[in-house]
């Protein structure tokens, strides 16, 4: 690496409180280890994690069945379509319904 581009990372370094030990592009590149950062599962994870939750989600929703909540595998669309039919819900309402289900029982933050 040119001395030109090794002082300018070093400089990058000095002046950013959130970007650590910046020597090379490759290190610039590379994510940054954030203990919140967002993790996508794959979908077995998903159904997986999804299965341990229907108790909690027949719970929330009492007028969907359990074979439907396993049948939905955990697919949000899916459960946002359930119930909005089955409550008469708007569907912004089951959306948000849906999400902060998702966010108490369904995260996979570490």
């Amino acid at each position: 690496m040119a001395a030109t581009s090794k002082i300018l990372w070093i400089n990058v370094k000095k002046e950013s409180q959130h970007i650590q030990d910046i020597e090379t592009m490759e290190d610039f590149m590379k994510p940054l280890n954030n203990p919140v950062q967002d993790y996508l599962p794959s979908m077995s994870e998903i159904k997986a994690k999804w299965a341990l939750q229907v108790g909690a989600a027949k719970h929330t929703w009492n007028q969907l069945t359990e074979k439907e909540l396993l049948e939905s595998e955990g697919h949000k669309v899916l459960l946002v379509d359930m119930i909005q039919e089955r409550y008469f819900f708007t569907r912004d309402e089951s959306n948000k319904q849906v999400n902060r289900f998702f966010e108490k029982h369904m995260s996979w933050r570490h």
